[in-house]
């Protein structure tokens, strides 16, 4: 199977109304898939995702994100209405939970311990800034 995909994004920022104004903001995503198969079917597929992110502190930040799946029409089946396009036919809630790992080393030039921002890959190897 032969599949060619065309994803278009538009990203979207704004703070939030939240009393907490400026520990927070927001961001909402909306992106098309378009698919082309070996068949030559064209499958559309809309979705769109709104985050909410909160600064717990200066290494902690927490989300709440929906992800929100569109049904567009299909021209390529004759049974399927063309009213259905534009409403939703799946949410999905995620709460997201982002701490900064710090790790200290000592510089060889200086000798002073300094703290870094640091992530474990994949592959269990720890990177850091």
């Amino acid at each position: 199977i032969d599949i060619d995909i065309l994803a278009q994004t538009h990203v979207n920022q704004a703070p939030s109304m939240n009393d907490n104004a400026h520990k927070v903001f927001c961001t909402s995503e909306r992106a098309r898939i378009v698919r082309q198969e070996f068949a030559g079917n064209v499958i559309v597929e809309d979705m769109e995702m709104t985050t909410e992110y909160t600064l717990q502190d200066d290494n902690h930040v927490s989300a709440i994100s929906r992800i929100a799946i569109y049904l567009t029409p299909n021209s390529n089946s004759p049974r399927q209405e063309k009213s259905i396009s534009g409403k939703a036919v799946a949410f999905y809630d995620f709460e997201i939970d982002m701490h900064r790992n710090l790790e200290t080393f000592v510089d060889s030039k200086s000798g002073k311990s300094v703290e870094r921002a640091c992530v474990l890959t994949p592959k269990d190897v720890i990177q850091c800034a």
